[in-house]
């Protein structure tokens, strides 16, 4: 009716629906489902496409393509409350010739059970905005990507706000080769608000311009997730761990707070440290063996408190221990300060 398409009962394609270019359409799901063909896109959109569901109960948009995007866009389109499956990429928003994606997604849920790190169940090689929304694959949850080659260059910005990142690889990858240098093609990623669930790698072959901006949740133990994350925390930024973790060695930014929320435990592991430059918020426990006061380190052992540290310090014992032997260096004035607690050798220490 006019350019809305309203739904009036699920609906499997057997062949891709095309939106050309200078054409505009709204897809009302209305509560029903859209099943993509076996073989092929589902949607592919040239034109203005704007995919709603003012259903009294919700339906979805299926891909069934094993090797096909279910919505590949390269035009503008806008998706707002609509839930996105897909067995390989749900969303690719792409740039080829003269053909350049500007995408939006509010207030939906976009899934992939695709389980390798090549892709994402949203793919961007252009210009996307993520809003309010949960985003979650096997593998990668968002994949982005400034170019694999030479020939191969894009211009892909994306802006990720108050969105949840769940990813059994990634949350996000973000991806630019040595081959692609930085002035050739833009590469840029800003997450502000949300929760990060997987790891965030932004670094790249030959780096991405990739920041944390706002009050950021970390809400699992993968390795590396929270180390990622604060590495790419900018000034003002507020990552808070919601879970248990054992770290690997993590540094808080300066500028940047780390909250370790009420409920948690932060174990700094035997062998590691964690360094805090900026600030700390401890709502729920740090579990550490020592803290150097004066250059806020917390050590997983004291031995490693005293042995890693230079001259000068005050060590200060978080728990009772059992430590292998502790030996400062040579011409090194320590201060050990017990704080109430008890070191005990090692059987054959």
């Amino acid at each position: 009716e006019g350019n809305v398409i309203t739904l009036t009962k699920n609906v499997t394609l057997t062949e891709k629906y095309v939106i050309p270019e200078g054409t505009t359409r709204t897809i009302d799901l209305n509560g029903y489902t859209l099943t993509g063909p076996s073989d092929n896109y589902t949607i592919e959109n040239k034109g203005t496409l704007t995919i709603v569901d003012n259903g009294a109960t919700k339906g979805k948009i299926v891909g069934v393509a094993p090797s096909s995007s279910n919505i590949r866009n390269l035009g503008t389109l806008k998706v707002d409350g609509v839930t996105i499956e897909s067995t390989f990429i749900s969303i690719k928003n792409d740039s080829e010739g003269e053909f350049y994606g500007n995408l939006t997604v509010e207030n939906s849920t976009i899934t992939s059970n695709y389980q390798g790190t090549d892709t994402g169940a949203i793919m961007n090689w252009a210009s996307a905005t993520i809003n309010n929304s949960t985003i979650s694959n096997s593998g990668v949850a968002i994949y982005t990507s400034g170019g694999d080659s030479e020939d191969n260059l894009k211009n892909s910005t994306i802006a990720i706000n108050n969105s949840s990142l769940t990813g059994s690889k990634y949350a996000l990858y973000s991806r630019r080769d040595n081959t692609v240098p930085n002035t050739t093609s833009t590469q840029k990623v800003t997450v502000n608000g949300g929760t990060i669930s997987g790891r965030f790698s932004a670094a790249s072959n030959g780096g991405s311009d990739a920041a944390i901006t706002g009050n950021v949740k970390v809400d699992n133990t993968t390795k590396y997730t929270l180390s990622d994350v604060l590495g790419r925390a900018s000034s003002g930024a507020n990552v808070t761990l919601t879970t248990d973790l054992t770290n690997e060695n993590i540094t808080v930014p300066e500028g940047v707070t780390l909250t370790i929320a009420k409920g948690a435990t932060y174990r700094v592991s035997s062998s590691r440290r964690l360094t805090v430059e900026g600030d700390l918020v401890i709502e729920g426990t740090i579990d550490a063996a020592a803290l150097v006061e004066d250059t806020n380190i917390y050590f997983g052992t004291l031995a490693n408190a005293v042995k890693l540290i230079g001259d000068g310090h005050n060590v200060v014992v978080m728990k009772d221990v059992t430590e292998n032997t502790i030996t400062p260096y040579a011409n090194k004035d320590i201060t050990i300060d017990l704080n109430g607690n008890s070191v005990t050798a090692n059987v054959t220490n």
